[in-house]
């Protein structure tokens, strides 16, 4: 009889305090017999001044439960979390389904001590209004709800906490070829880290894999254009957090754009070289110079182009056919030389070969000369000068002799054609035997000279040129006293 009685009394306590032993796991049937707080709480203002109010005891509870480093977040948190008045779904024994399993409760004992209650069953057949709110602390989800009947903080259970995710990159804007980092070291609550870049097109241009000890990535991409890195963050249950993301750019190259003007010019006379048509697709262009190479490719000088435009004057001292090359830089470094102009430089002293037949006045008796000398040209394509000299052949007899000559000429050009004029100096050209007419003697003479180019080449050029000589003599009448050569001219 007094076994029945110690039975009874026993199962009587635990019904008082509303928990069943079973095993290991308690039983919770009924809230209320064992408040934290004598009255209901009816807000959440009311719940924050109780917790605050209580806070020593709390922390004794917290040290009870033996979850002292748990104290410190939650009254922090709690402070200042959400606190989701919700209701509490009763336990349906015919519903088939396991009853929600509680970590811990916290109570206040008959003798008025904060103690805590562990792995606990559900099984209040009622619903309860309770105040929930998530504490996130070293990486784990502490799932609480508080009863607005008894304001026993209670634990419902634990999880690792959502990844959370952060992505870097640096520099954002990098040449093409260039390393770029990819650096997620700032996410939290991470067993692995992916990541990986996606291509202006969408497709992805790369792949990694990373880890809490070595979350960096060095990436180098190969195409030009706006790149999104997206990351990705798993926790230690395996569970993929937010996308999170950073854009990158891939520098694009400068364009080139090289203009000579003009292509074919002289030594002395300047060569305009600019590459101000020059343009950089995300930037700007920065600098540009001009390498001048021979045929073979071999750089002979680099001129560097002060500034905006990037034009230059470029005088060759040496005749010859050159390539240019313009390089221009953008503000990032990249730079492009892929654009190249041929120029030729032509000399402006030349050899000169000069022949042709001839007419002098009298009976226009005919000639044949020949001269050599040189041209020299004192504004290229405008003003030559013009020296020969040679003989004067006569195809006739008495009273007229081959004899020398020599011209200096200076002839305009404009275009293809060149008129002009100078001295000539030539000895006896007609020498009568019997004193009948006045002798052409040696002396000089007013040339007129004019003609058209007929072949041009690079240094060298060819002419059909009409020249009209008359003696500066006082004595000898121009009626009788001329003659005309029609040549070719040849300089080289």
């Amino acid at each position: 009889m007094r076994r029945h009685r110690s039975v009874l009394l026993i199962i009587g306590i635990l019904i008082l305090f509303s928990v069943t032993s079973f095993a290991a796991t308690k039983n919770l049937y009924r809230l209320g017999h064992r408040p934290m707080i004598a009255h209901s709480v009816d807000s959440e203002e009311a719940l924050r001044e109780f917790i605050q109010h209580h806070a020593e005891e709390i922390k004794t509870g917290f040290t009870y439960g033996g979850f002292d480093d748990l104290y410190e977040p939650f009254m922090q948190q709690i402070a200042v979390s959400e606190l989701k008045s919700e209701s509490f779904p009763a336990f349906d024994p015919k519903s088939g389904e396991a009853p929600v399993h509680i970590e811990w409760m916290m109570f206040r004992s008959s003798d008025g001590n904060i103690k805590v209650a562990k792995d606990l069953n559900w099984k209040v057949r009622k619903d309860e209004k309770v105040y929930r709110f998530t504490m996130l602390t070293n990486c784990r989800d502490y799932d609480f709800i508080i009863p607005a009947k008894c304001a026993n903080i209670t634990l419902v259970g634990t999880k690792a906490s959502r990844a959370i995710c952060n992505l870097k990159v640096s520099p954002a804007k990098v040449k093409l070829g260039d390393p770029f980092t990819v650096d997620m070291s700032e996410s939290k609550c991470v067993d692995t880290l992916k990541a990986r870049v996606v291509a202006p097109d969408g497709s992805v241009a790369a792949e990694g894999e990373l880890t809490a000890d070595k979350p960096t990535w060095t990436v180098q991409l190969d195409k030009s254009g706006d790149y999104t890195v997206q990351g990705v963050t798993v926790n230690a249950n395996g569970e993929e957090g937010a996308v999170c993301s950073a854009d990158v750019h891939v520098n694009f190259p400068p364009v080139c754009d090289l203009k000579v003007d003009p292509q074919r010019g002289y030594i002395g006379r300047p060569f305009v070289l600019d590459a101000s048509g020059s343009s950089d697709p995300d930037g700007e262009v920065t600098a540009a110079e001009f390498m001048i190479k021979n045929k073979d490719g071999e750089v002979l000088e680099t001129v560097p182009a002060p500034g905006k435009p990037f034009s230059v004057e470029k005088v060759f001292k040496k005749s010859g056919r050159f390539n240019v090359t313009a390089k221009v830089t953008d503000d990032m470094g990249d730079f492009a030389d892929n654009c190249e102009s041929m120029v030729e430089v032509e000399k402006r002293f030349y050899a000169m070969l000069e022949a042709g037949p001839g007419l002098a006045r009298g009976t226009y008796s005919g000639y044949l000369f020949a001269r050599f000398g040189f041209l020299y040209m004192l504004i290229p394509d405008a003003l030559d000068l013009v020296v020969s000299a040679g003989p004067g052949i006569s195809l006739t007899s008495e009273p007229f002799k081959s004899f020398f000559m020599g011209d200096v000429v200076l002839n305009a050009k404009i275009n293809k054609f060149f008129l002009g004029g100078g001295l000539a100096y030539t000895s006896t050209i007609k020498d009568f035997e019997f004193d009948e007419k006045p002798d052409w003697t040696s002396g000089l003479n007013l040339v007129l000279q004019t003609g058209i180019e007929v072949i041009r080449k690079f240094n060298a050029r060819g002419s059909i040129f009409l020249e009209f000589q008359m003696p500066l003599h006082d004595s000898l009448e121009l009626k009788d006293y001329h003659f005309f050569l029609l040549g070719f001219r040849y300089i080289f």
